[in-house]
């Protein structure tokens, strides 16, 4: 049982290091009571709990507030082990150490239900599947028929010596309770250093049992979960790999002296794979099928990797776009240079315009909307009010002429931005790209014209 001396502890070394008041702690029969404040907070052992099991723990602490909170109630989990070491359960850097115990004979369980409670922590109802059983429980007769064959938590070795952890395990969010969704988990565990993990959906909208009876499917546009997936794109394991390596490269470049490991990922039910990286920094990397250069043949996949909101780069949402060519090959189209080894691709055929797109989008610097001028009547279609705009063609390539070697691709683009619906202004831009047989390629663009008067109106939205 958890004594007073150990909460108060617990409490202030990890959940509040910066207070400065005195907690007061009161044993209870339910276990230890610590008022901070305003606040209670009961601490309580848990020997129901797999990893409590482990012979290497000595006892397993969860912290519950009493304040009220919305859906499954928040909690802090500590483990104590006999030789006096000690991991918050709640912190993504302490569970990818104790990962490591599986190479040591943790049992799979242990480490597979701390992880779908907290990482990520979410107020949904979520649970470990221990057998396939237990999955078809949750859901009507009709409805298990169609469910995803899932397996009991199993550890397996690669060649490489890596340990690799696999399992499953259910969400029901707070706000569609009538709806299932299934999760398969994979944990790495290296040789050496802190393990690594991912989560994706597999089953996404299954209908649950309410008061005897199966929720029929509602399509809505806000909390309802449709009958049907949505077509969302799919992350293998190697995408996911690759993905999170991309991250790893983006945080090495803007933290040269520190490293800051990758802790958690997670594949949304849109198809967005979120990236936490330390405790603080989080990316969303979005799969861009849709611009025209994913219909290259030698290009593998697109991805936008966006830093989000509340990080420390301010509230601004920065984006990176990253293109991995078949291979393996990652250009960074954020890089000048790396666009410039991207044009050399116009030698082999690529699409003037897959190229265009890119580099409107980034230079002369990122704006508001900005889009390729792809045929000579694409200026009025967009803005028919616009007065003395300038003839346009789509993009054309020059082919190299024997006094000149270089390939030349000349095209146009639009820029709309303005202060609000009153105060909508339109630029165009001429662009030349010049690739040379070998070495990099270089561009310039110069203005036509600008602040010419355009309407507030919808605007196909800007792929990149």
């Amino acid at each position: 049982m958890v004594d007073g001396r150990t909460a108060v502890r617990l409490l202030e070394q990890y959940m509040l290091p910066s207070w400065k008041g005195r907690a007061k702690a009161e044993e209870t029969s339910d276990g230890v009571r610590v008022i901070t404040g305003q606040t209670a907070r009961l601490f309580q052992t848990r020997p129901d709990i797999p990893l409590a099991r482990e012979p290497w723990v000595a006892e397993v602490v969860e912290c519950v507030s009493h304040a009220v909170t919305e859906g499954r109630y928040a909690s802090e989990m500590f483990a104590l082990l006999s030789d006096g070491e000690e991991y918050h359960l709640n912190d993504p850097a302490h569970v990818a150490l104790l990962a490591r115990r599986l190479r040591d004979g943790m049992a799979p369980e242990a480490l597979a239900e701390i992880l779908v409670w907290f990482h990520p922590w979410t107020p949904d109802q979520v649970g470990l599947i221990r057998d396939p059983g237990e999955l078809k429980s949750l859901v009507s007769e009709q409805e298990a028929a169609d469910l995803p064959e899932v397996a009991s938590p199993r550890i397996r070795r690669t060649e490489a010596d890596e340990v690799v952890l696999e399992f499953h395990s259910w969400r029901r969010r707070r706000n569609a309770l009538r709806w299932l969704e299934i999760l398969a988990w994979r944990v790495t565990v290296p040789v050496d250093g802190p393990a690594t993990w991912i989560a994706y959906d597999v089953v996404w909208g299954v209908p649950v049992p309410s008061r005897g009876r199966v929720a029929k499917p509602v399509i809505g546009r806000s909390h309802d979960l449709p009958d049907e997936k949505p077509d969302v794109p799919e992350w293998s394991f190697a995408d996911r790999d690759t993905a999170v390596q991309t991250v790893e490269r983006l945080l090495a470049e803007r933290h040269s002296r520190v490293a800051v490991p990758v802790t958690e990922t997670v594949v949304t039910g849109d198809g967005v794979l979120t990236v936490k990286a330390g405790r603080f920094v989080r990316f969303s990397v979005h799969r861009r099928d849709d611009l025209l250069l994913a219909r290259e043949p030698w290009v593998d996949q697109i991805m936008e990797i966006v830093e989000e909101p509340g990080t420390d780069n301010g509230p601004e949402r920065l984006s990176n776009l990253f293109v991995v060519q078949r291979g393996g090959d990652v250009l960074h189209l954020n890089d000048p240079s790396q666009v410039a080894r991207l044009a050399q691709w116009l030698w082999e055929g690529m699409a003037p315009e897959a190229l265009a797109e890119v580099l409107v989008w980034f230079w002369p610097s990122p704006q508001p909307q900005v889009g390729v001028v792809t045929a000579p009547d694409d200026l009025p279609a967009l803005f028919p009010e616009a007065k003395d705009l300038p003839e346009v063609t789509g993009p054309v390539v020059h082919a190299a002429e024997p006094e000149r070697n270089d390939l030349t691709l000349e095209f146009f683009s639009w820029t709309r931005q303005g202060r609000g619906p009153t105060d909508m202004r339109l630029g165009v831009l001429a662009w030349m790209v010049t690739v040379p047989p070998r070495g990099p390629a270089v561009w310039a663009w110069r203005e036509l014209v600008s602040g010419v008067p355009v309407a507030w109106r919808g605007l196909p939205d800007p792929r990149i």
